[in-house]
């Protein structure tokens, strides 16, 4: 079962950071409470707790049915399997159908720690009836084609393996595995025009004499209201390893941890659809330009900073949460 304390920290560094020293407090206060601690959150800030609690998916698509639908509660394993990979997307697919959350089950669930009493009976015939339905009403449909999935799977295997590759290569040419190299560090393309709360980074000479490399100072910046282009793709990823409330402290931040040789920045949460919007600058470590890559760094980087995690940057309403490679979380806002 997730750590109680684990799962408050992450929502509230999510949607307010200031509140994660509190946390301590308010676990006392509700000790033995769990249940109506995550509710009153979860009502708070109109999460899915399915997004930051590990579920028994077989255990909540029964119990969702078992509510909502107790005719097909027996095709419930089949159905998650015909979901094998896209268990969120099948949620939202039941969230849709049935008008609404299930953070109540969710929460019952993870309170009581317990596997279903009686396991069911599947029944195919009824499986057929409820996957078609399901599929018709939200035009969803179900990987049907095993070779045309065989050939997607090896496919996928080629490319990701390419990406391993140009990873490193960029890792290397970064600076990552050279703290003495000159590090280039991505830029706006009309930087010398860009907005104040767009992202600072500039092109700097690590000194490997120097024991506290600087960010650039931005002392002469440009007219606010002029549009900066971060990167000729629209978006890219980050880790977050920090949120904090000035500018003054994101610098000393990113300051910090560039001392590890660490490619860093920060940038202002409002001014990116795909992040929480709190009125935040985010210091991250990146960028990165592709998922995996992303992915890779992030399962490095968690194993002395478990707190971290990545995320897509983009003008998006989709939010991407990467907690290490092939874990990531899709929420559309």
């Amino acid at each position: 079962m997730d750590d109680i304390k684990k799962i408050i920290e992450q929502i509230y560094r999510d949607f307010n950071p200031d509140k994660i020293s509190t946390v301590p407090n308010i676990l006392e206060k509700y000790k033995g409470k769990d249940a109506e601690l995550l509710s009153k959150i979860s009502e708070k800030y109109k999460l899915h707790l399915e997004n930051y609690i590990s579920i028994d998916y077989l255990r909540l698509v029964k119990e969702i049915l078992s509510k909502y639908d107790p005719v097909n509660v027996t095709s419930a394993s089949s159905l998650l399997a015909s979901y094998t990979g896209r268990e969120i997307e099948l949620l939202k697919t039941l969230g849709g159908k049935f008008k609404t959350n299930f953070n109540d089950l969710i929460i019952s669930i993870y309170t009581s720690g317990l596997l279903l009493q009686s396991p069911i009976k599947e029944n195919s015939p009824t499986l057929s009836e409820y996957s078609n339905t399901v599929f018709q009403e939200n035009k969803i449909h179900p990987n049907t084609n095993t070779t045309v999935n065989s050939l997607k799977n090896l496919m996928i295997g080629i490319i990701s393996a390419s990406v391993i590759i140009l990873t490193v290569l960029i890792l290397y040419f970064s600076g990552v595995f050279n703290p003495g190299k000159k590090v280039n560090k991505i830029v706006p393309n009309n930087a010398s025009s860009g907005n104040l709360n767009e992202i600072r980074n500039s092109n700097e000479q690590v000194n490997a004499s120097k024991t506290s490399p600087s960010i650039p100072d931005n002392k002469s910046q440009p007219n606010a209201n002029q549009k900066v282009n971060q990167h000729n793709t629209g978006y890219f990823y980050i880790i977050s390893a920090a949120a904090v409330k000035t500018e003054n402290q994101a610098k000393a931040k990113a300051t910090e941890l560039r001392k590890n040789s660490n490619s860093t920045g920060y940038l202002w949460i409002p001014d990116y659809a795909s992040l929480s919007g709190a009125q935040y600058y985010c210091v991250y470590i990146g960028p990165f330009y592709t998922q995996h890559a992303c992915e890779v760094a992030t399962e490095e980087y968690r194993k002395l900073h478990p707190e971290a995690y990545g995320l897509l940057v983009s003008q998006e309403r989709k939010r991407v949460q990467i907690n290490g490679i092939s874990k990531v979380v899709v929420t559309q806002k």
